[in-house]
């Protein structure tokens, strides 16, 4: 088993290269950080046990707990009959079925976007991208329209979903209490502003309001929410196309695709082909984190109550055995003429079971009809060859086809 002292360091800073380095197909891979040690599910078949058919013996973990220091009680952060509950509560504003009913939105959107391009400036894409997914997202769930402050609300959700996970609460650093005290003011004018004239809306904040839930309670939903339109969409949009940018047969077959149908963008396979495998190379959902309830036993390993149990869908979806040149970007793995369909829990960019992402389909719908709207008519051309999405922003050229 994996127990050097570097591992720990190397998978929380860079998954990619910590997945290069393994050997072997080791079910579960253990390290430790300073006194907190933590289990590496590997394994599928494990994997599927922790989200799903053992899900009840595990427990949220400790990155969950401390994004409750802002989210408060959010769906994010509970478990058990609690969470069942608000997901009843909060599935149906974000079922498949109505999200593709709106689904001429994100169009709209995605076209008034590229509408503003000029061929050959350079643009911040993932600001673009944020900027779109939040008034998608703000449309779709809360019926307001985001346009006037999508970009300095973007920025602030940025700064705060960077310090969910960290051991500093946001408000102890001074940017970071910036960035949350304006996401907190726009969160709470959007709520009050629907509790003094309720109207007849069919949506997320309507329900929310409906349940009688807790102020605090209802704002950090909405938080959630804004947070993942702004963090999960745009990230996949930009490693799509630096991907495409670095694969001319892949861009010209998803253009040629694009432009010769009329069809509605679900019967689209190579579209479809391309998200997939965007969404396999950068998931939304990059680790996930549990604590055993007992001495939970997988993979014939017990576990101990405080031994942090992860699962890692970047270091999951570049198995060796599972995905042949895991490294390389190649939409066509996923096209029927080649697919051989990944065992459950070796493809989870949302996640599995009933922690799965809840705004999945959203997700994956902003995902693929700007790909369509903007792929389309346009090139991302990137500016840096040395650039990676992993890190800083990138900055791309449209050029039109």
């Amino acid at each position: 088993m994996m127990r050097s002292p570097f591992s720990a360091t190397l998978f929380f800073r860079d998954p990619e290269a910590f997945a290069a380095r393994l050997n072997g197909d080791e079910p579960i891979t253990r390290f430790q950080a300073g006194r907190t040690r933590f289990a590496l599910v590997r394994d599928p078949e494990a994997i599927w046990n922790v989200l799903v058919d053992e899900a009840e013996s595990f427990r949220v973990g400790q990155w969950k707990q401390r994004s409750r220091r802002v989210l408060w009680d959010a769906l994010n952060t509970l478990d058990g009959e609690t969470h069942r509950e608000r997901r009843r509560l909060i599935g149906p504003a974000l079922d498949g079925g109505r999200v593709a009913e709106r689904s001429g939105w994100i169009a709209a959107r995605a076209e008034r976007m590229q509408a503003g391009w000029t061929d050959g400036a350079v643009i911040v894409a993932r600001e673009h991208f944020q900027r779109l997914s939040l008034c998608a997202a703000g449309e779709l769930l809360f019926s307001s329209d985001l346009e006037a402050e999508a970009p300095e609300l973007a920025a602030a959700l940025t700064c705060v979903d960077a310090a969910l996970p960290r051991r500093l609460p946001p408000h102890v650093v001074p940017r970071r209490r910036s960035a949350l005290r304006r996401v907190r003011q726009a969160v709470t004018q959007l709520v009050e502003e629907r509790r003094r004239d309720p109207g007849q809306h069919d949506d997320l904040l309507s329900a929310l309001l409906g349940a009688g839930l807790p102020l605090s309670t209802i704002r950090g939903e909405v938080l959630t929410m804004l947070n993942a339109a702004v963090a999960e969409p745009p990230r996949a949009l930009e490693a799509a196309w630096y991907f495409l940018a670095q694969s001319a047969a892949a861009e010209r077959r998803l253009h040629d695709e694009l432009r010769g149908s009329t069809s509605r963008q679900d019967r689209l396979p190579y579209l479809q082909a391309v998200v997939k495998e965007t969404l396999r190379l950068q998931p939304p959902v990059r680790h996930i984190d549990r604590f055993a309830r007992q001495n939970a036993v997988l993979a014939n390993q017990r576990f101990g109550r405080r031994e942090s149990v992860i699962v890692s869908p970047v270091v999951t979806h570049r198995d060796r055995v599972r995905y042949p040149d895991p490294e390389v970007f190649r939409p066509e793995r996923w096209l029927a003429s080649e697919r051989s369909s990944p065992m459950r829990g070796a493809y989870l960019p949302f996640g599995a079971g009933h922690h799965a992402c809840i705004g999945a389909a959203l997700g994956r719908t902003i995902i693929t009809i700007t790909l369509a709207t903007v792929a389309r008519d346009w090139r991302l051309r990137l500016v840096s060859r040395a650039a990676d999405p992993r890190r800083e922003p990138l900055r791309f050229t449209p050029v039109r086809w």
